[in-house]
């Protein structure tokens, strides 16, 4: 008897656990440079050399087998403040940089998109952000995802979402449409995505149902399934080989 309590109470403090894992990688957060931070490091001649021209929305520190770098996120406001979730934003701008040993800044990548005629706000969502090395090959893979409000229906059911992977140099863009119509929604997806790792795959899927649950996005139920399957084939093959 007192072994089976045992072993039960066990059993339940693996679920626990593994539980809570999860759920806090669901939950996991990236960390922004402080205010006092950027102004250190990123003052008005240094913007300069990197090109950013619009206010800084948030800068995100990250070091991998290249060494420091920093993910600078720009975006342009019409109206409000460009930390509330409900102001009014043109266009946006993101810069990968490092700084050389002589202080001088490098830029390794950037994004740059804005609104179009039928939207009126676009914003990046930090929330699905992520800096972490997913395949366990010493360099980070950086998951950058952003969205648009559009001026037909409510809230984001109208709107784009854009997610872009870099991985080892690469970029590679899953970009959706969004609509209350199911002809009106769109998802395409880079063909590169599929010679991708299997863990950056695996944080992608994550992230669009993530991007679902909250309402963000819709996704084409035959691309759903059709990255879904390419887990369990490339689970497989990579299974033959161990």
């Amino acid at each position: 008897m007192k072994l089976q309590i045992k072993t039960l109470f066990t059993l339940c403090s693996i679920f626990i656990c593994t539980m809570g894992i999860a759920q806090e990688d669901k939950n996991y957060r990236e960390t922004p440079l402080t205010e006092i931070e950027i102004k250190n490091l990123f003052p008005a001649e240094v913007l300069q050399q990197i090109g950013a021209e619009f206010p800084i929305f948030r800068v995100y520190p990250f070091e991998d087998k290249d060494g420091k770098q920093y993910l600078i996120l720009t975006e342009k406001v019409t109206k409000g403040n460009i930390q509330d979730e409900n102001s009014l934003k043109r266009s946006i701008k993101a810069f990968n940089v490092s700084f050389e040993e002589d202080k001088t800044v490098k830029v390794r990548w950037t994004i740059t998109d804005y609104i179009d005629e039928t939207e009126k706000s676009i914003g990046f969502w930090t929330q699905y952000l992520n800096l972490k090395d997913l395949d366990n090959d010493g360099f980070v893979d950086p998951i950058v995802v952003y969205g648009t409000k559009s001026n037909y229906g409510k809230g984001f059911e109208e709107g784009r979402v854009k997610i872009i992977i870099y991985h080892l140099g690469q970029k590679i863009a899953i970009r959706q449409q969004n609509s209350s119509l199911d002809d009106g929604r769109l998802t395409q997806v880079d063909q590169s995505f599929d010679a991708l790792p299997l863990g950056i795959k695996k944080k992608v899927y994550d992230m669009i149902e993530y991007l679902e649950d909250n309402r963000h996005a819709l996704f084409l139920s035959e691309v759903k399934e059709q990255i879904k399957n390419s887990l369990k084939t490339q689970k497989n093959t990579t299974s033959s080989f161990d």
